[in-house]
C-alpha cells in the first residue's frame, strides 16, 4: 500500500456542511471530510489520459479526512472540570473509559467521591475537537487545538412582488476562517501511482464546500512525495485480555443482518483479528446523522446514522493478538464509505489505556487567524471574494486621500 500527504492551506473562508440542507442556520465542520478531496480528485481525473481508469480510482484509492497538523478528533471519553475547562485551565483529564471509580472510592473516600461527581466534569470534545500527538503519543505543550470561526449573515429578499414582496429571509452561514492549514493523506496501490501523480501535478488551488460563488472554498493544495506508511502513526498499546478502539473518523458500523449498530460488530472483530470471545464492555461515543452531495448528479447521499469521530469502545477477548492483523484492519478500516474517509480506527492506542493524563497547555490562537475571525465576525452580508476585497482596499484608500486633502483646505 502506497501513500501520498497533502496539505491544505484555505485561502477563503470554507463551508463544509454536515448534512446537505435547505436549512437557515448551517453549521460547517472542523475538518475537510475526504469526500469533498475525493470529488475534487476525480472531476481532475475526467479531464486527463487516465479518465479511463476511473473505476480503479473509485473502488481501490482511500482519501482520508484532513484534519489540523499532527491532530486527531478529541477522544470522547477524556473530560476535565468544567470550571477550569471555561477558563482554559485544563491540566488534568480523566479518562472514562478507563477510568474505575469504584476502586478510587475504596482508596480514598473524600478524594475519588470528588473525582466520581461526573456532574463537575465535562468532555473536552464538546469545546475542543483536536487532540494533538507528537510522534505517536500526547504532546507535550499546546495539547488542546481548535479551528477559528466566523459566523455570516444574509438577507434574501422576495423579488415576487404581489402580497409577499416586503417579506425577507435572514439567513445565517458558520465558516472556517481563512488560514488555516488541514493534513490528510491518499491510500492506493502501487499500480495507481502514475495516476495518483498526473492528477497531483494539475492540483494546485482547489475548492471545497459550499457557496464557492461567494467568496467561500478556495484553497491551496501541496503535496509530500509517495511513502510505504501511513502519516500519523499512533503509537500502540498491549493491554491483556482487552481491546481499545478509537474511531479516527465518522463510521458506518452495520452487522450481518444489515442492521445500523452503535459499536463496531464483535464479529466482524473476531473474524479480522484472529481472536475469540470478543464482548462488549463499555463505550463513550457521539452518533449523528451523515450525508454527501453529488456535484455531478446534483443530488444528495441518502442521510445514514453513523458512529462520530473520538467515539472509544472497550472490548474482552480471548487469544493473541497478531500484530499484522491489527495494521491490515486499521488500513483497510471498518463500514461503509471507506474511500470517502469513514471507517478509519485505531486499536489499542496508548492514550485510551491511560486513567489520568496530565496536560500542558492550549494550543493558542495565531494573530492572523484572530484577526480574520473579528473582521469576518463584523460582516452583514455575504463573505466578499478576492476582487472584491481589493476594489474594497482601493476605495478605503481613495477616501482616506479625499479626507487628508479636506483637512489641508
Amino acid at each position: 500500500m502506497k501513500y501520498l500527504s497533502y496539505s491544505i492551506k484555505t485561502i477563503q473562508p470554507l463551508v463544509i456542511n454536515e448534512i446537505s440542507s435547505k436549512a437557515k442556520t448551517q453549521r460547517t465542520l472542523d475538518y475537510i471530510p475526504g469526500s469533498s478531496m475525493r470529488g475534487e480528485f476525480i472531476r481532475l481525473l475526467l479531464k486527463t489520459k487516465d479518465a479511463h481508469r476511473l473505476n480503479e480510482v473509485l473502488d481501490e484509492v482511500v482519501f482520508s479526512n484532513a484534519y489540523l497538523k499532527d491532530c486527531i478528533p478529541m477522544p470522547r471519553s477524556f473530560q476535565a472540570d468544567k470550571h477550569k475547562l471555561r477558563n482554559n485551565d485544563v491540566s488534568k483529564v480523566i479518562n472514562t473509559l478507563n477510568f474505575n471509580f469504584n476502586e478510587q472510592v475504596a482508596k480514598n473516600k473524600d478524594e475519588a467521591a470528588e473525582q466520581s461527581d461526573t456532574e463537575q466534569n465535562e468532555a473536552l470534545a464538546n469545546k475542543y475537537p483536536y487532540l494533538k500527538l507528537d510522534q505517536g503519543v500526547v504532546a507535550k505543550q499546546n495539547v488542546l487545538c481548535k479551528v477559528t470561526k466566523s459566523t455570516n449573515r444574509r438577507i434574501s429578499l422576495n423579488a415576487l412582488g404581489g402580497a409577499d414582496a416586503q417579506e425577507s429571509t435572514i439567513f445565517y452561514t458558520e465558516a472556517i476562517d481563512a488560514n488555516h492549514s488541514f493534513h490528510g493523506y491518499i491510500q492506493f496501490e502501487e499500480s495507481l501511482s502514475d495516476v495518483i501523480k498526473s492528477v497531483c501535478k494539475t492540483f494546485r488551488y482547489p475548492s471545497f464546500g459550499a457557496a464557492q460563488n461567494s467568496g467561500y472554498g478556495g484553497c491551496e493544495i501541496s503535496f509530500s512525495e509517495i511513502t510505504n506508511e501511513a502519516p500519523n502513526n499512533v503509537e500502540h498499546a498491549n493491554p491483556n485480555d482487552e481491546l481499545f478502539i478509537y474511531c479516527a473518523s465518522d463510521v458506518i458500523s452495520y452487522n450481518a443482518d444489515g442492521k445500523c449498530m452503535a459499536k463496531i460488530d464483535a464479529q466482524l472483530l473476531e473474524d479480522r483479528l484472529g481472536i475469540s470471545g470478543v464482548k462488549h464492555c463499555k463505550s463513550v461515543l457521539t452518533q449523528k446523522t451523515v450525508s454527501g452531495y453529488n456535484k455531478k448528479m446534483r443530488a444528495s447521499y441518502p442521510c445514514e446514522t453513523a458512529i462520530a469521530a473520538g467515539s472509544v469502545f472497550k472490548y474482552e477477548y480471548s487469544g493473541t493478538l497478531d500484530s499484522k492483523r491489527v495494521l491490515e484492519l486499521e488500513v483497510m478500516g471498518v463500514g461503509k464509505r471507506r474511500s470517502e474517509g469513514f471507517g478509519k480506527i485505531i486499536i489499542n492506542p496508548i492514550f485510551l489505556t491511560q486513567e489520568e493524563l496530565l496536560l500542558a497547555g492550549i494550543a493558542p490562537v495565531s494573530s492572523e487567524q484572530r484577526e480574520n475571525a473579528s473582521t469576518a465576525s463584523e460582516q452583514k452580508g455575504i463573505a466578499p471574494t478576492a476582487s472584491e476585497l481589493k476594489g474594497i482596499a482601493s476605495t478605503a484608500s481613495e477616501q482616506k486621500e479625499n479626507t487628508q486633502e479636506g483637512a489641508t483646505k
